[in-house]
């Protein structure tokens, strides 16, 4: 499948946005947690979401993308996408706060304690691994 989400990166905080495309499938939330594995999500701006109940357990159950430790914020502005990432989080009942939904991206760096974000493009094929800063 095409690259179906945009990548922004804020090198003083360590933040990376990803922006799901227009239609949120199952394939495409998968491309967009494996690249979440390298680094922070949000479905704002999606004009649909096609994600099953049994493929947000299957993925709750999974390892979390993002290591333990990290807060991890989904910015989720519509009802539909605020109500499955909701239900993600209760299915990931097991991590203590550090996986929060937030309407806005100004709640969203509130959760992560940053006042105001500077976000440059970054390229899928840039990534490096979890936690690599260097």
């Amino acid at each position: 499948m095409a690259t179906d989400y945009v990548l922004k990166f804020d090198a003083r905080h360590w933040v990376l946005p990803i922006r799901a495309g227009r239609i949120l499938t199952e394939e495409s939330f998968l491309e967009c947690y494996a690249a979440v594995q390298r680094f922070a999500t949000g479905v704002g701006g999606c004009r649909g979401i096609t994600l099953s109940i049994k493929f947000l357990r299957t993925v709750a159950a999974s390892p979390p993308a993002i290591p333990a430790g990290t807060i991890r914020v989904v910015v989720a502005p519509d009802r539909a996408a605020f109500g499955l990432s909701r239900m993600f989080q209760r299915f990931r009942d097991g991590m203590h706060g550090e996986f929060q939904v937030v309407r806005t991206l100004n709640e969203a760096l509130a959760a992560l304690s940053i006042e105001a974000a500077e976000f440059d493009p970054v390229a899928v094929d840039t990534l490096t691994a979890a936690g690599d800063k260097g």
